[in-house]
């Protein structure tokens, strides 16, 4: 954490990063990431990062995400498609019909990302 002036205010961000930390942990979806305090990643006004923390932070969130996404289970989808056919009748009348199934569909892995077979 970065120090400010106020320590009340010190006080208030150890605060909420506890009670976020207490909700994320619910959630087997969210993960937090600790933000760097390193200020040399950090622009002049130590207000944004700089290109270095930037490259750094983002290669953190693209591993959290790699890792939950690789880490769950992927569940059967059934998915209705319809089957719409057309058919001329002996005395030459169109006669359409429609036929709704339903499917498996297991979505796969490819690189890392989730698809449709």
């Amino acid at each position: 954490m970065i120090q400010q002036k106020d320590p009340h205010i010190n006080e208030e961000i150890v605060n909420y990063n506890k009670k976020l930390h207490k909700i994320t942990k619910r959630f087997k979806h969210a993960k937090l990431i600790k933000a760097t305090t390193n200020r040399e990643l950090f622009a002049q006004h130590e207000l944004h990062l700089n290109k270095k923390g930037k490259e750094i932070m983002s290669n953190e969130i693209i591993e959290k995400l790699l890792n939950n996404v690789n880490s769950q289970k992927v569940d059967v989808i059934h998915m209705p498609w319809k089957i719409e056919s057309t058919k001329q009748s002996a005395n030459g009348q169109l006669h359409s019909s429609t036929q709704v199934n339903n499917r498996a569909v297991t979505p796969t892995k490819q690189n890392g990302k989730i698809r449709d077979p």
